[in-house]
């Protein structure tokens, strides 16, 4: 985030909601995986949580309140920004919000589906880590926050 406005967007498929990654951001220092976070999946309920890493490295989790239901697309996205902080959108529904008052850039890479060998350090906030069990499509990373239009867009094509 870095202060920036941010988006992502993403259709997911679950076939179990009990542990999994859907994406985790890092850049390589040295050969080995640095500044890392583990970005959105599935808290210990299924629940869907997405994270930011704020300024003291501490992931700030956005978190859902119900699990998502197996063998079925939904559509998840994230915004965040200063103003507005970490949200999460289920289906073009607002389904978490937490505030963030400043960021740091964890990129650029992203990994999908997966958290990478040698990654057990990073910031996880309530996901728990490990594989996804299912299928992901579309995701999309945005350089700016979406607008609500722009959500709905991504969320009913």
């Amino acid at each position: 985030m870095n202060g920036a406005l941010v988006g992502q967007s993403s259709g997911v498929g679950p076939l179990q909601t009990t542990s999994g990654a859907f994406t985790m951001g890092g850049a390589r220092i040295g050969g080995s995986l640095g500044i890392c976070l583990t970005m959105w999946g599935l808290t210990s309920s299924g629940a869907v949580s997405v994270n930011v890493m704020n300024s003291s490295n501490v992931a700030t989790a956005a978190t859902s309140s119900v699990a998502l239901p197996l063998n079925v697309w939904t559509h998840i996205l994230q915004t965040s920004s200063p103003t507005n902080g970490n949200r999460l959108y289920i289906n073009g529904v607002l389904a978490a919000s937490v505030a963030v008052s400043s960021g740091r850039a964890v990129g650029p890479y992203v990994f999908i589906g997966a958290s990478p060998t040698g990654t057990n350090s990073c910031p996880v906030g309530s996901i728990v880590p490990g594989q996804f069990y299912g299928a992901i499509d579309e995701y999309r990373v945005f350089g700016r926050e979406l607008t609500t239009a722009d959500i709905c867009r991504l969320a009913n094509p």
